[in-house]
């Protein structure tokens, strides 16, 4: 479970790849269940906790600073992102893809041969983007999936590496290198797929992914063999392929999502609901919580 640290300083973020449970600025007591944090930096002769690549820290902690904290970095998008803002994206790039598609007339058969098969692995990689990214919008805001992910998916020699950091009480070493190491995997791939949705939290019938397989194994000749198969002819991609690969990926990433949403949505419903009053007022008097901050900005949202 996540932990509560104080700061006796600052606290200064200077990456995008850092989110927290809570925290905040302006507590000049220790609040009670906190550890204490040592600073780690000195700016404008202030000793702060500097939070950077080269210094990651546990993205599922709260941290209290007892002066200022601040970040001079926007969030990287799959800390932001919601599920939806995922599936938009996908959406965005599909739709550009069809836009250009409809633009670009005249080409002899062989230019339109190449065309088509760019627009088809363009398909595929959108899909998988839209996967990568859903899988880490959920892992970042689920301590316990993100950790079951971690022991279950990966290599033995990579859950070593990651055995040694958490020794060392390199909590934020180890989560990033485990982030790193989903961006770098291909979810062009049915068992990917499984395994991740498995130990996230989620599951999805295998029936599901029957379609979509087709047009992974024509990823692979596509990129690795350059469209030639076995029998030595090369794979044809034409309009009615562009278009089964497209309505394959649409159907199974909207699928996802919703497999995905209902989950999320009793997980949100079971959890204890914060009953506390809405500040009238933020005041940084005996410190400003990241949360209280939130709670007062969204009240009027659903």
């Amino acid at each position: 479970m996540g932990k509560k640290f104080y700061v006796d300083g600052g606290i200064l973020i200077n990456t995008p790849y850092f989110k927290c449970i809570d925290g905040g600025c302006g507590f000049k007591d220790q609040p009670e269940d906190t550890e204490i944090l040592n600073t780690n930096h000195i700016i404008d002769g202030e000793h702060c906790l500097l939070i950077d690549d080269e210094h990651p820290q546990s993205i599922f902690n709260e941290y209290y600073a007892k002066t200022f904290y601040t970040s001079g970095f926007i969030e990287s998008s799959y800390i932001r992102q919601s599920y939806w803002d995922c599936y938009k994206e996908y959406e965005e790039t599909i739709n550009r893809l069809s836009s250009l598609l409809d633009k670009i007339k005249g080409l002899d058969n062989e230019e339109q041969s190449t065309l088509n098969k760019m627009a088809y692995l363009n398909v595929i990689s959108a899909f998988d983007s839209f996967f990568c990214s859903i899988l880490l919008v959920r892992l970042v805001n689920n301590e316990n999936a993100f950790n079951l992910y971690a022991d279950k998916v990966f290599s033995v020699n990579f859950r070593k590496e990651l055995d040694i950091l958490k020794a060392n009480n390199e909590d934020g070493k180890r989560e990033q290198k485990i982030i790193e190491k989903i961006l770098e995997t291909s979810f062009a791939s049915i068992k990917n797929i499984k395994d991740a949705m498995k130990y996230a939290g989620f599951s999805i019938e295998h029936n599901d992914l029957i379609p979509i397989s087709f047009h992974f194994r024509n990823r692979h000749i596509l990129i690795h063999r350059n469209g030639k198969k076995k029998d030595g002819e090369y794979l044809n991609i034409g309009d009615a392929q562009l278009t089964e690969v497209s309505d394959c990926t649409n159907k199974l990433t909207y699928k996802i999502l919703t497999i995905i949403a209902d989950i999320v949505k009793k997980e949100n419903d079971n959890k204890p609901k914060d009953t506390r009053p809405i500040p009238q007022v933020l005041t940084a008097e005996n410190g400003l919580k990241l949360s209280d901050i939130a709670r007062v900005l969204f009240q009027n949202q659903p």
